[in-house]
């Protein structure tokens, strides 16, 4: 999460995550009134340069400037070329900014406690953003898909992974039932071939800090993983027969089948007359691919 350009440092504590996203908006609207004041200070028809916009919202915040970005789209200023840079003119009054705003669009509260920091720097209401996630072709944080599969899978006997996760006891404890409380443990997604992944698959998905993971002696049991990473912690296939992960026999060829995964793909190890030289390629494999 880029808390301001002096400071993008990471966190996953929920009380220094929530710190600096306030802090983060708080620059944020500092700079959003300095701008609005800036802009009625100058009749309509005036021009602004991109260096005096810059000398306040600095070059890099991308949240501060959305501002000019939403001035724009609303016609209070346009833009133009001039050289190698951007000059601006006054065309019309400033609507509504995140400065001066009581309520988001829908009407809910603009305060602290329900604004979201997105990783780019723009600032969202959060019902706004939950209410999203059950509507369609829309595009969302990923992280929240993420987490709404997390909790289906585990308790909707509709879902589709139902049968390997709900109906095997795995849950989901009882601060993660919140999305923000997940994502404030978990950080944000490293990045697009990273899913949320249970070290021990036999556990849950728990925080191991809540009430509930602490009465049932419950661990942090997720991490952030790509799916290499995650046929790590794979067991064998409930087809096979062997007891030994990527390792079956084939009815073809009549003989042992040694495969590994590897960077999306299946790297096929051989046939073998015997279970035990399968076993031995696997174990190889896994060597050579960094398996722990």
């Amino acid at each position: 999460m880029k808390i301001s350009m002096d400071n993008p440092k990471l966190t996953t504590d929920p009380n220094t995550l929530r710190s600096q996203s306030l802090a983060h908006l708080k620059i944020i609207e500092e700079r959003h009134r300095r701008i609005v004041e800036l802009i009625e200070s100058k009749p309509q028809g005036a021009t602004i340069s991109y260096g005096e916009f810059a000398a306040i919202l600095g070059n890099t915040d991308e949240g501060a400037w959305g501002l000019i970005k939403t001035m724009l789209k609303h016609g209070t200023i346009s833009r133009y070329k001039v050289g190698n840079s951007y000059a601006y003119t006054i065309i019309g009054p400033i609507k509504t900014t995140s400065a001066s705003k009581t309520t988001c669009k829908n009407g809910h509260p603009w305060i602290p406690s329900n604004i979201y920091v997105r990783p780019d720097g723009f600032t969202e209401c959060k019902p706004c953003l939950l209410a999203r996630v059950n509507k369609k072709n829309r595009h969302y944080p990923s992280e929240v898909k993420i987490w709404g599969a997390m909790i289906r899978r585990c308790t909707n006997q509709k879902d589709h992974g139902y049968e390997y996760y709900g109906g095997r006891g795995i849950r989901v404890c009882q601060r993660w039932r919140k999305f923000w409380n997940f994502y404030a443990d978990m950080g944000p997604r490293p990045s697009p071939g990273h899913t949320i992944d249970r070290k021990d698959r036999n556990g849950h998905y728990s925080c191991g800090k809540c009430s509930e993971c602490i009465a049932n002696g419950w661990p942090a049991n997720c991490e952030w993983a790509t799916y290499t990473q995650q046929n790590h912690h794979l067991g064998p296939n409930r087809r096979n027969t062997s007891g030994y992960t990527g390792v079956i026999w084939d009815k073809y060829y009549n003989k042992w089948s040694a495969r590994i995964g590897h960077e999306g793909k299946t790297v096929n190890l051989g046939y073998f007359r015997r279970l035990e030289d399968a076993v031995a390629a696997r174990k190889k494999a896994e060597e050579k691919y960094g398996y722990s």
